[in-house]
Parts: structure tokens; C-alpha cells; sequence
């Protein structure tokens, strides 16, 4: 109480009353839908999303917040839409996991949220391969490991060769921001378009980090395709769920949400957890190929494998915290 007493004291003579009793306002609402707000948007979610463990397929690739409608115009081919069961990473994880056994799944995954939610992932082996370190881009410009695929997929194959008698799901970062390419260059990290908050605060259109969120999809496809050709079985394109681009979703969610503030205007970009808006929720199926199949084996889970332990770091990088 004491500590409250003493930073409420802090604001009022450095920031007056009226900077007081906003932040005042804000806390209390915050509080308040963080215990009414969650609990009512996800009453109000339906139950009606496909589970990727019951679908026919030897390797996955999930493209984290990749549209259904945007991944169509970046691969051109016969993209069939399904209905996600999630509008989040960790409802993805723990809706699709929980209560299941896959001893016969290797998961690979760049998103450090997949650590906070290994409770939940009863599978064969768990890579996690978020880096603290620098790799180098194509271009030849350094990028943080985290967003660049190459490692994964590199570390996807030599899965494969290791454990050619599972199924593999390799979770892949982009088109999530920070984006790191913008007219086939790297992003600075400075730049208006690395992120939504970033874009918004410099007045960056919609349409411009449409555009930047496309290039980064189709980049991140690309590698996909060239990495994985020679993988044997039927390999399949994905998302755990879409991204709001500029269209945003109801009032009534914005007011809900636990993160709500005085600032509604964020909730037109990025995505938020127990949000039924089709473009969060809509998202790829695509079959890469469709090659002589694997014979998939389920045995004792042999653990996970960690790369990098600075999960918290990587969630701020990411813009979870």
C-alpha cells in the first residue's frame, strides 16, 4: 500500500491531478475487464474451429498470423480457407494440444510463446529455437534469428533426416512483426513499418503495412518452398491464426479486452485472444506437395530442446510485453 501511496504521490506533483485521475481511470478499467473482460469474450467464442491434429498431413507449416485472403495473393494457387481455432498463438496451442497425445509429432517452433505453453504439448519432442544472436540475411544485413527462417528451416530438415518416422510441425515467425523486409531490403530497427504501434504513431496507411506485411509473407513462403522440396510425405502451409490489418473489430471487443485503454485505435492492427473476427480467424490451407508418404511411428516422448532460455526477452521483441 505503501508503495501505491508513494508512486501515486510521484505522478500528482510531477504530472498534476488531471494526469493523475486519468491514469487513475485507466488502471481501474484495465483492472476490471482483465477479471469481466476475458472471461465474457471468451464465453462469446465459439467452438467452432478445426483441429490441425485431426487433418491428413506429414509435415506442417505454420505461418504465425498469416491471412487466408493475403496468403492467396502471395502464392497464387489453389488455397482452400479454414476456420482457426484460435485468434491467439497460446488459445491456438493450448486448444488445439490440451488433452491430446502426439508422440508421433516433432514441433519445431521459432515463437517463444510456444515455451510459455509447453504444459500443453504432450508431443514426441519440442525444439525451441528462438535466438538471442544474429544471423545474416540474404542481403547480407544482420537480423535477429528470432524473425529470419533460414535457421529454422535449416534446423527443420536435419529434423526430418533425424526422425524421418514422425510427423513435423515447424512453427515459422513471420509474417508476425517486427518485419524485417520492406522493398526487398531490410527493415531498420527504427523504421515506422517494423511494427504496428510504430506505423500507426508516424501515420504509415493500412494499404503501406499491407504491403509490408505481403512482402514479408511471400519471403518467408519462398524459403519454405526452396527448404522443404526434398522433404518426403505431404507437407502442408498453415496458420495458427490471421491479423488484423487497418480493419479492426467491434467496439464492444475493444471495451473487453484486457489490454483496453483510451487508445482504441490499436485494436485495427495485430490480433488479440478470444476475438471472433473473420480475420483473425480465417486462415490458409495450402498442400505444398504431395509426395510418397511416410510411415509415422508414436513412441515415448524423448523431451524438448532448448536453444535459447530468454524467453522474455524474445515476447518483447515480439510485442507481448
Amino acid at each position: 500500500m505503501k508503495s501505491i501511496m508513494r508512486r501515486v504521490s510521484s505522478i500528482y506533483r510531477k504530472e498534476g491531478l488531471v494526469a493523475l485521475l486519468r491514469r487513475s481511470s485507466n488502471y481501474v478499467l484495465e483492472s476490471a475487464s482483465k477479471k469481466l473482460g476475458q472471461p465474457i469474450l471468451e464465453w462469446r467464442y465459439p467452438d467452432d474451429g478445426f483441429n490441425v491434429l485431426d487433418e491428413d498431413w506429414d509435415t506442417l507449416v505454420i505461418f504465425d498470423c498469416a491471412r487466408y485472403d493475403v496468403f492467396t495473393d502471395v502464392v497464387g494457387e489453389d488455397v482452400s480457407p479454414r476456420r482457426s481455432v484460435a485468434s491467439v498463438t497460446a488459445n491456438f496451442l493450448r486448444r488445439t494440444f490440451s488433452k491430446r497425445t502426439a508422440h508421433d509429432t516433432v514441433y519445431l517452433s521459432a515463437n517463444p510463446i510456444v515455451g510459455k505453453n509447453e504444459e500443453h504439448l504432450n508431443t514426441y519432442k519440442l525444439v525451441k529455437s528462438w535466438e538471442s544472436r544474429s544471423s545474416t540475411t540474404r542481403k547480407g544485413q544482420e537480423s535477429p534469428g528470432i524473425m529470419d527462417p533460414k535457421p529454422l528451416l535449416e534446423r527443420s530438415v536435419e529434423l526430418h533426416e533425424k526422425h524421418p518416422n514422425k510427423r513435423h510441425v515447424v512453427h515459422l515467425l513471420p509474417p508476425h512483426t517486427p518485419h524485417e523486409l520492406k522493398d526487398g531490403g531490410p527493415v531498420p530497427e527504427d523504421s515506422p513499418y517494423r511494427n504496428y504501434k510504430a506505423a500507426m504513431k508516424h501515420g504509415i496507411s493500412p494499404a503501406e503495412m499491407l504491403d509490408v506485411y505481403e512482402e514479408n509473407l511471400l519471403n518467408a513462403v519462398q524459403l519454405t518452398k526452396e527448404a522443404l522440396a526434398d522433404v518426403d510425405g505431404k507437407v502442408v502451409f498453415t496458420a495458427d491464426h490471421g491479423e488484423l490489418l487497418g480493419e479492426g473489430m467491434p467496439l464492444w471487443m475493444k471495451v473487453l479486452h484486457h489490454r483496453w485503454g483510451n487508445q482504441f485505435s490499436k485494436y485495427d492492427f495485430g490480433h488479440y485472444s478470444n476475438c471472433n473476427v473473420s480475420e483473425l480467424r480465417e486462415v490458409p490451407w495450402y498442400v505444398f506437395q504431395d509426395g510418397d508418404r511416410r510411415e509415422i511411428v508414436a513412441e515415448e516422448p524423448i523431451g524438448s530442446t532448448r536453444v535459447d532460455e530468454s524467453v522474455e526477452a524474445h515476447l518483447e521483441a515480439l510485442g507481448y510485453r
